[in-house]
């Protein structure tokens, strides 16, 4: 059976929403299918490119293949399945979770701080106000600007 075939009957399968791995292990027993009816038909003493055609057809049309792999809901991605869930509802759990343990992650930084000043030397807490004034101008003006270019990359 071709590659290129199998490669576009993957894409196609992806693309309906079908989850990675079941479509990678239903192209795979259908490669292992077409091999085993190729041997059959060899040992059988049919020649090369007449087998290849009876092999194809006993073995069906892709548009057969992916019409039975859609028709089975549990095949489905997560995503294809509950798109609310996972782009909208899972994100902005996820942004509120990192948000609030962003925040309790300060307080604690700065509780300790507060308990340690008298023991830190003055230099110490100046080489800290300069890796804090460092990492906020990061996160302020780098990510964002790494996220956009990541972004335009992708699009």
């Amino acid at each position: 059976m071709n590659e290129a075939r199998l490669e576009a009957l993957t894409e196609r399968l992806l693309r309906a929403g079908v989850a990675p791995r079941h479509a990678r292990r239903a192209v795979q027993e259908l490669r292992a299918h077409h091999a085993d009816v190729m041997a059959e038909l060899r040992a059988a003493g049919i020649p090369p490119a007449q087998s290849e055609g009876l092999a194809a057809e006993r073995v069906g049309p892709d548009e057969a293949f992916v019409r039975e792999m859609l028709a089975r809901p549990e095949l489905r991605s997560f995503a294809s399945r509950r798109p609310f869930v996972a782009f909208t509802l899972l994100p902005l759990l996820a942004f509120i979770a990192l948000s609030a343990l962003s925040v309790g992650s300060l307080i604690a930084v700065l509780e300790a701080a507060r308990h340690w000043r008298a023991w830190l030397s003055p230099a110490l807490i100046e080489g800290a106000r300069g890796l804090c004034a460092a990492l906020f101008f990061g996160a302020m003006w780098l990510a964002p600007l790494a996220a956009a270019a990541v972004t335009c990359l992708l699009a």
